[in-house]
């Protein structure tokens, strides 16, 4: 029981010297043995102290028992009755695979989730949903991300940041509450302004579509719709002082946003260096405007009115208070009519009551006769104003402020996002971001006048291999003159689960004894024909044999080259033989990628439980027969049996000419910018250096972090490149 991983931990049990440890640990034993039912001894009862803070370590058998009793623990209805008293408790497991079927209700301390480890513990009190679920479900799928080396890297925390109205600290304080290491404030940031100019695309090609919608559901070649704006900072009388302001133009007919703007007085490079009375830096100063606050609206007003013009869209009709001198500034030309909307209580918030009620019921209706001609159709703003509620949640009024920053743009965007396309716009944005990775794989494809431009940039970059279930197996093996990869082939064969590809190659080189001896091969050169094992076989030139074979791979769809041990010696022959042909060009266009099964073979069965893992040993352990084993064409057929206890995936796929895509990196790892172990990587991702230098010239620094993220590379990579590529410009 001593080694026992089962281990409960009651912490800061009671101060009172009146109680020893030996009556804490008797209190424990009854506990357990008398109430619960759980035998056990004395001895997995240990009593600890420190600081001056007693804790309680029982160790038990079994997860079941742990359950039992912390639920005993944690049951305020039964706890008068334990002997002792106790302020918080922790449990503890330990190698714990966290994919394993947990209790929703119990965290396990030490547990690994990503790359960290999580230090969970009960505590007493109220909040049972955040003890119990919130924690838990939030803890894995932060960290996920927190520790994931791919580009959804920080993305739930600056996502929180822009879409929930939070910023680093209050982040950071999220992510501590759910027992989640902190990110420290400037990496937020820095993400926050690599998505932002996504979001802010994401809602402007929204508002677009918007448009269109609009447009479809008049019954004019008008557009009718609400304007209002907003800031910040709220005001009345003459303090209207806010720094910030934002508007939206509302469809009548689709209730999406159209059209938005904002506008801020601040920015915070500026403010920081004007405090220190130093000179401003150059940089993309985030003021926009240097007018006063209540000027924002009209300005706005006019600004979007005149895009939505120049994008061909009239405004007819415009719904809109009587705040701001909007109509007055909005020319005649641009906008047809404008309507005041509805009021929503008397003139001055008086409360009428008593004898003046009709007095002043009479001066209101006079007051509205007079002015019958504006009124006679009536609008209304309140989808305006249901929008202004959503931007508070990201732009809070009282305690934070976002106007000297680049993300006030993005957090109005990820407002206008949340109304056009609903809680699930994220996805919109991850589109817009994957179509900004495919632009830079694809180059130039469409443009004015494009085809008629000296230099047309039209080579894709290779993207992320994914397996669609429409892939084709073909399983290929060689036999050769000899050990060496510069050897000629004398066989080769190939098979797709119906078809067997069989063809003898005549050498150019005598074949070893030692080879003849295990292949049965042997070529008389004075009449140049072969024989297996005595037996005369046609041979053909190997170019012949060559173009046979990529005709044969080209019926299939997507093929998948296997083979055994192929990486280290079938494949450097083949395409030594395929470039000295002038082939490898072609045989490239038709296959899809390589798997080298000796791999799945020692990544799936240990040498202790098999012997050893060469082709001919595997087919008799698994599948119980015997073969002749160094002809090309009973390999092919064998292994493609065995296949079916392996285990493979996009991962284990790589590129037919891995090697020479290695080779393009030398330079670089001469100056040692890169390891060997990246350029393999980056090889086996099907990358060489051409596709990353093709990635930097179409979109910079932005372009290679687009295409490496996706193969799972990190920043650093991307800025060991980004330096390289620059030194090499200059």
């Amino acid at each position: 029981m001593s080694n026992s991983n089962h281990i409960v931990i009651i912490n800061n049990l009671s101060k009172s010297s009146s109680i020893s440890d030996s009556n804490l640990t008797d209190a424990i034993f009854d506990l357990l043995n008398n109430s619960m039912m759980i035998s056990t001894s004395r001895n997995c009862i240990q009593i600890k102290t420190k600081d001056k803070q007693r804790s309680a370590v029982i160790r038990l058998r079994s997860p079941t028992e742990v359950s039992d009793v912390l639920d005993r623990l944690k049951d305020r209805s039964s706890r008068n009755s334990l002997g002792f008293s106790f302020q918080r408790i922790a449990d503890m497991y330990v190698d714990i695979n966290v994919e394993m079927e947990l209790p929703a209700k119990y965290y396990r301390k030490g547990q690994h989730i990503g790359k960290e480890t999580r230090q969970m513990e009960f505590k007493l009190g109220g909040g049972d949903y955040v003890r119990n679920n919130l924690r838990e479900n939030v803890s894995k799928y932060v960290c996920a991300y927190l520790n994931g080396r791919t580009e959804g890297t920080l993305f739930i925390g600056v996502d929180a940041m822009i879409n929930a109205g939070m910023g680093p600290s209050h982040v950071n304080n999220f992510l501590t509450g759910c027992n989640i290491p902190p990110v420290d404030a400037s990496t937020l940031r820095k993400k926050q302004k690599e998505l932002a100019p996504v979001i802010i695309e994401a809602a402007e090609a929204s508002c677009k579509e918007a448009q269109r919608e609009e447009l479809e559901c008049s019954e004019s070649s008008e557009l009718e719709g609400s304007f209002d704006a907003g800031w910040q900072k709220r005001g009345s009388g003459w303090s209207y002082n806010s720094h910030t302001g934002h508007a939206s133009l509302i469809g009548v007919n689709t209730g999406k946003v159209v059209e938005f703007d904002v506008r801020t007085r601040n920015c915070s490079i500026c403010q920081y260096h004007i405090g220190k009375n130093e000179p401003k830096p150059p940089h993309e100063c985030n003021v926009n405007w240097t007018g006063s606050s209540k000027g924002m609206e009209p300005d706005m007003a006019c600004s979007m009115i005149q895009r939505l013009a120049e994008d061909g869209y009239t405004v007819g009709t415009l719904h809109a208070d009587n705040d701001a001198t909007t109509q007055s500034r909005l020319p005649r030309s641009i906008i047809k009519k404008m309507i005041k909307h509805i009021f929503k209580h008397l003139p001055n918030g008086k409360a009428l009551s008593g004898d003046k009620l009709k007095e002043e019921l009479d001066k209101l209706a006079q007051s509205y006769i007079e002015r019958a001609d504006r009124l006679l159709n009536l609008g209304s703003t309140q989808s305006n104003r249901k929008f202004q509620t959503t931007v508070l949640l990201v732009l809070p009024q009282k305690n934070r402020f976002y106007g000297g920053t680049k993300s006030l743009k993005a957090r109005v965007s990820s407002a206008v996002m949340q109304k056009n396309e609903g809680y699930g716009w994220l996805s919109k944005s991850k589109k817009l971001k994957d179509n900004q990775r495919e632009t830079v794989k694809e180059g130039d494809t469409y443009g004015g006048e494009i085809e008629v431009q000296e230099h047309i940039d039209t080579e894709t970059i290779p993207s992320k291999m994914k397996f669609e279930g429409e892939e084709s197996v073909v399983v290929f093996d060689l036999e050769t003159t000899g050990l060496s990869r510069k050897s000629d082939i004398t066989q080769l064969a190939a098979f797709d689960g119906t078809t067997v590809f069989n063809e003898y190659v005549s050498p150019r080189e005598v074949i070893s004894p030692k080879v003849s001896e295990l292949t049965g091969l042997t070529f008389d050169f004075s009449c140049d024909q072969m024989y297996h094992h005595g037996i005369p076989v046609e041979s053909r030139d190997i170019q012949i044999v060559l173009l046979k074979f990529i005709d044969f791979i080209s019926k299939k769809k997507k093929p998948i080259l296997f083979g055994h041990n192929i990486a280290a010696f079938d494949i450097p022959i083949l395409m030594n033989k395929l470039r000295q042909h002038s082939l490898l060009s072609e045989f490239l266009l038709h296959i899809y990628g390589c798997i080298d099964t000796i791999k799945l073979a020692k990544r799936k069965f240990k040498t202790k439980d098999i012997g050893n893992h060469k082709q001919q040993t595997l087919v008799t352990k698994l599948l119980g027969i015997e073969y002749d084993a160094h002809n090309a064409c009973a390999d092919v057929t064998s292994l493609f049996q065995l296949l079916e206890h392996f285990e493979y995936s996009e991962k284990d796929v790589f590129p037919f000419n891995a090697a020479l895509l290695t080779d393009s990196y030398i330079p670089l790892i001469r100056a040692s910018h890169i390891t060997k172990l990246t350029a393999r990587r980056l090889a086996h991702s099907g990358l060489c250096l051409k596709h990353l230098q093709l990635a930097f010239n179409r979109d910079s620094e932005n372009g290679l972090k687009s295409i490496l993220l996706e193969h799972g590379f990190n920043a650093k990579t991307v800025t060991s490149f980004t330096k390289y590529f620059t030194c090499t410009e200059e």
